[in-house]
């Protein structure tokens, strides 16, 4: 992702104008974030790395009652 700071309405859409533009100019950036958020869905996005969370979470909450 490509972080912007927020510091007014008309500074944040500049700023994201800039960051698209940034992107369409940028091949090698764009197709390295591209991959990059592939293999984030990939590793966090998947049913076992789900499950794992909803066991820790649940384990959590029973120590908590």
């Amino acid at each position: 992702a490509i972080q912007l700071p927020i510091t007014n309405p008309v500074q944040m859409s500049k700023d994201l104008a800039s960051a698209i533009s940034e992107l369409i100019n940028n091949t090698n950036k764009r197709k390295t974030m591209g991959d990059a958020a592939r293999e984030r869905i990939k590793s966090e996005f998947n049913w076992d790395t789900k499950g794992v969370f909803m066991e820790k979470l649940f384990a959590e909450l029973d120590k908590n009652i």
